[in-house]
């Protein structure tokens, strides 16, 4: 297909337009990048947009890890090296190209994890550490369309600067029943533009119970929401909310 297309000219909204019918298809997107700048340049903001589409080897997490701390200004490269984080710095600093982090629409807590277990860093520090990368993700440029969050994820989002701004678009949002309800009741007063909401079951002991404020609480105060589902991965049962006109 890229063999096909590299002869011909085209600007770059038509090739955003192929390119995106290739969003699926990672292995002829990482193909385009090589073609010429202008194809790098369309075809980067597509293959970024959801780095957690697939799934990590350990190598790619590293991989995504290194890269995402290249976005770090020289003034927090420092702490991290003051701080004793020296081997997760590369010696060599040079800005990325591109602001890859800046392209992401979707991001899934879970990717963020497996980044860092790939690293092998110590459990006394990974909390720091995941601190550093959400507060890349979420800031004050990025809107992310899509939330996904792992099972018992208990850090408050909420608390992020740039938070608002990131979240004030989100479409869809994806999380386990177990997740704290604080945290959910957090997301509550930001987020209000939920189109469709999905809710996890992954445990085999029965997770449902009455307190469930926070989920309830996500539900109410959303404005645009016309597709809620309960997925019960254990009994493989899924309900489903959606509005019809």
């Amino acid at each position: 297909m890229v063999f096909f297309f590299k002869n011909m000219c085209f600007n770059k909204d038509v090739l955003f337009l192929i390119f995106k019918e290739l969003k699926n298809d990672k292995k002829s997107l990482y193909s385009c990048l090589l073609v010429n700048r202008t194809w790098c340049v369309v075809a980067v903001p597509i293959l970024w947009r959801n780095p957690g589409q697939t799934l990590l080897t350990k190598k790619a997490g590293c991989l995504l890890f290194d890269v995402t701390l290249l976005h770090l200004s020289e003034e927090s490269r420092d702490i991290l090296k003051n701080q004793g984080y020296n081997n997760l710095i590369t010696e060599t600093y040079q800005r990325p190209l591109f602001n890859y982090i800046n392209f992401c629409k979707y991001l899934d807590l879970l990717i963020i994890e497996r980044m860092i277990s790939s690293k092998n860093i110590e459990r006394s520090n990974v909390s720091f550490i995941r601190n550093v990368i959400l507060k890349l993700f979420i800031n004050g440029n990025t809107k992310l369309i899509c939330l996904s969050i792992r099972q018992n994820y208990d850090y408050q989002l909420y608390h992020i600067p740039g938070v608002v701004h990131c979240f004030s678009e989100l479409e869809s949002f994806h999380c386990d029943v177990k997740t704290n309800q604080d945290m959910l009741e957090g997301l509550a007063r930001i987020c209000k533009s939920i189109k469709k909401l999905r809710f996890y079951n992954n445990s085999c002991m029965n997770s449902y119970t009455s307190n469930n404020f926070g989920m309830i609480k996500l539900i109410e105060v959303q404005k645009n929401l016309n597709d809620v589902s309960f997925i019960d991965n254990c009994r493989f049962m899924i309900e489903s909310f959606k509005k019809t006109s």
